[in-house]
């Protein structure tokens, strides 16, 4: 049980802090919207609220309970309320920010990602969801890496 903890905290705490990390790659493309003086700000109240809405949604009611699946004891969540927010909303507005690579840079990968993603934690037998959907965020998270070394590390070193 003591291992299981830090997964849902760090999920409900980190994930959210993707959103300002996309909108601050999403400078890098140039395109009018991330040039308002409130951008960023935003992005960071975004985070904020999201993170919020997590720990008062999947964090303070939960209960975690030991569950048996192919022959290894996991611990679940129990006890919480409505859809998950925080992946819904975080991934979400990657998706909406890859848009701006997209058609500033013909860099399709991540909204397109972030769609496969949705397709993926959408799959109605659980035990496909958590490895197809794990997968998925887990490519989402090197392209974000990918797209951070292939047009920021760049600009930097000139």
């Amino acid at each position: 049980l003591a291992l299981s903890w830090p997964r849902f905290i760090l999920h409900q705490l980190v994930l959210p802090w993707m959103i300002l990390a996309a909108y601050d790659q999403a400078r890098l493309t140039g395109a009018g919207w991330t040039k308002w003086q409130w951008g960023r700000g935003t992005a960071v109240l975004l985070s904020i609220l999201v993170m919020i809405a997590g720990i008062l949604t999947r964090l303070v009611p939960v209960a975690l309970e030991p569950e048996l699946m192919d022959g290894v004891v996991r611990y679940v969540a129990r006890n919480v309320s409505g859809p998950p927010i925080v992946s819904i909303v975080s991934i979400g507005l990657v998706g909406v920010m890859g848009i701006s690579w997209w058609r500033q840079k013909q860099w399709p990968w991540l909204t397109l990602i972030v769609i496969l993603v949705f397709i993926g934690e959408g799959y109605p037998s659980e035990a496909v969801r958590r490895v197809v959907g794990s997968g998925l965020e887990a490519v989402l998270m090197w392209l974000l890496y990918l797209t951070t070394v292939r047009f920021w590390l760049p600009q930097a070193q000139q």
